[in-house]
Formats: C-alpha cells, structure tokens, sequence
C-alpha cells in the first residue's frame, strides 16, 4: 500500500473538512494511505495567559498522534505568527524540522509527499528523491493576508515549486499566475468537487431536531442560505443589501465567522447557525431553495474555485454567485453569476421563481459525472504512474 504524506496547516477535524481531508479519502479507496501532519496552536498564545502553564506550553513541541476514521495523524508546533517574519527562517528552518524530523523521515520512505503551503518547505528540502506534490489553493493572500508576509512566501514558493515533482492548481487563473511567474514550470489544473457520496442523500431525511435549535415551522420560507467560512473575502456589504431587499425572506448561514459579520446581526430575517459537523452540511444545503456565493469581486474570488459551488450543485439546488476563477465554464449553465448587486438581487428573485426539476437533475447529473473526488484521485494516480 503506497503512503501518501498531508503536510497540512490545520489537521481536518469533523468540522474542519477541506481538500486535503478529501482527496485523501477519496484516495484511500484506491489503496492509498494516507498520513497527516498538521500544527498545532500558536506557542505565543500560552504567554497571553495569566497564569502560565510552563507543563502546558512545553506539550506542543510534542509529536501528538492520534487516528481518524483509520487515517494516522501527527498533530507538530505550530510556526510562529506570519506577522514575525524574522523569526520564520530560524524557527522554521532549524527549529521545526530538527524537532521531528527523525520520524518524518522514517514515514517518508516510499512515501508520497502532498503540501499546499509554503511554510513546509523547509521540511520538505530535507528530503532526497522523495517525490512531491505542491497543490496551489487559492490566493496566496488567503494563507497570508499580511503583505510583507505575501511576499517573503511567494520567494518560499518558489523554492517548493523548484522542488517540487507535480505542481496542482485549483484553477486557470491561478495556473496562469504560477506560469507567469516561473515559467519552466509546468502546472496541472485541479479543481475541487465533492464527495461521491453525497449522490445517495439527495432523497435521505434526517430528524429536524438534529439541524435547528427550534421546531420547524419557526424556520420561515423561501430559505438562502450559504455554507462556509464567514471571513474578510466575503462581500457583507452585497448581504445586507440582499437583507434589505428580501426583508420577508429567511437567510441562514453555516459556518464560523467573525467580527465583520456581526454587522448583520441587527436584521431579524438573518440566521446564524455557526460551524457544524461536516457530516450535516448537505442536510442543511437541502433545506435551502437558494444558494448564496457573495465574495467580493478582488484577486481572491478570482483565484478560487469554492467547494460549495459543487456542493450546491449536488444536491441540484440554483446557485445565485458574484464571479468566481472555476475551470469548467460550463458550469455558467447551472449557476446564476452577478456583475453587481442589483444583478445579483434579480438573479436570486430568478433563482427564487425557479421550479424545475428537470434542471436540479440536470445539475446533479453533471457534477457527479465531471466533478467528484474520486475522479480527482484518479487523475492524481495516472499522473503519479507516468513518473515510474
């Protein structure tokens, strides 16, 4: 059974579910093992504490362990915080790979390597013949919001893509960034997906109870809702603007957030629900009659391809987005793009009037033919057998 290493920088918990956690699955059905390494919490944090707990803080330099879902995780110390960038090259340079790198080293044998962030490479430079996939998620900016930290790692970047054996992106856009920035590199085009899976719950239940706080006939309809993180590449302003215009419509959101979506918290057609186990995310997707994708229009939306949009797709749902950097332009046929907000306000009344179920199976049909990842393991494999 071939080993294939995750160098991730948060370890995928039941909550916590992206790429990495998926391809990973999807490939250990192709008899694959794979293996995370993650970071752990920031050391600076246990010296903001009042009482310090000197037994507490010397426990993250400790090489953690534990399984999931018969998937080996090593939990490592975290590199300090991207604002330090002096301190990155000794700590991460000499500090992290000398702590473990002994039993990293032992895994990596006859190992594949897989990372999508820069801050490994120290680590992975110790490595000799071992062979590497850098997957290029997103804009940088997403990893490292900091300017002077964006760059010092785009420098980093190129040292891994140098290093590395295959290089993914998640998008054109992003592949184009990379070509043009290193140009004798040769870049594959990955997008996301979604779980095969998910094909089978389109028509499964599940208890009311174990969604919403509430009884059900509290939950006013039509429902828009969206899944995901709510943070700075999220457009608050084109949500309250869609609150204002739908007062008696019921928005609900899934996933954390932060201060800037407290704003919206004064609208009473507004619910949040916060993070919720993966494992509910298409029951809730099923509740919604529209799904929302409102990123500010910027080089971050640009450069992504959200998981959500083959989420929603798989459970046939319309889709009202502002733009986005996803390959498959053919999934204009199924989604309704927004220039601006007031496109986006008619695209949802559109979405809203929408009654076809020819359509929803028409969506389904075609993300569970083109996008799921055990389709995306299969393309990972063929391309890992040309280099024998």
């Amino acid at each position: 059974m071939k080993k294939i290493l995750f160098l991730c920088e948060l370890l995928p918990f039941h909550i916590i579910a992206g790429r990495p956690w998926f391809l990973a699955q999807a490939l250990s059905k192709k008899g694959f093992s794979p293996i995370f390494f993650g970071l752990s919490p920031n050391p600076l944090k246990y010296f903001s504490e009042r009482k310090f707990n000197a037994q507490k803080f010397w426990e993250i330099f400790k090489l953690n362990r534990y399984y999931q879902k018969n998937i080996k995780f090593y939990s490592l110390p975290r590199y300090l915080p991207l604002r330090y960038v002096f301190l990155h090259k000794f700590y991460n340079s000499l500090v992290l790979p000398n702590l473990f790198f002994s039993k990293f080293k032992e895994l990596a044998k006859e190992a594949i390597i897989y990372t999508q962030n820069p801050v490994w490479f120290w680590v992975i430079d110790k490595l000799v013949k071992t062979p590497i996939i850098y997957d290029r998620i997103d804009d940088l900016k997403v990893f490292f919001p900091l300017e002077k930290t964006k760059a010092f790692f785009e420098e980093i970047e190129l040292k891994l893509l140098k290093k590395a054996t295959i290089v993914f992106s998640i998008c054109e856009n992003v592949e184009k960034e990379l070509i043009k920035k290193y140009p004798r590199i040769k870049i594959i085009n990955l997008p996301n997906a979604v779980p095969e899976e998910w094909y089978y719950l389109y028509d499964k239940k599940i208890d009311f109870s174990l969604l919403f706080p509430f009884e059900e006939k509290k939950l006013k309809r039509p429902i828009i809702g969206f899944i995901g993180s709510l943070f700075w590449w999220v457009d608050f302003d084109l949500i309250e603007y869609c609150l204002q215009k739908f007062p008696e419509t019921t928005f609900l959101f899934v996933g954390p957030y932060r201060e800037e979506a407290m704003r919206l918290f004064k609208y009473k057609n507004i619910i949040f629900l916060g993070p919720k186990p993966y494992s509910l995310v298409p029951y809730y997707i099923k509740i919604f009659d529209v799904c929302l994708i409102p990123f500010k229009q910027d080089e971050v939306a640009f450069n992504s391809d959200p998981i959500k949009i083959y989420e929603y797709l798989a459970l046939g749902k319309p889709i009202v987005s502002t733009f986005l950097g996803t390959s498959d332009k053919n999934i204009s046929e199924f989604v309704y793009f927004a220039k601006n907000k007031e496109d986006f306000v008619k695209n949802i009344e559109k979405a809203l009037k929408e009654n076809d179920q020819a359509l929803a199976e028409k969506r389904r049909e075609y993300v569970f033919q083109n996008h799921t990842w055990e389709k995306r393991a299969e393309t990972i494999i063929n391309i890992l057998n040309l280099l024998k």
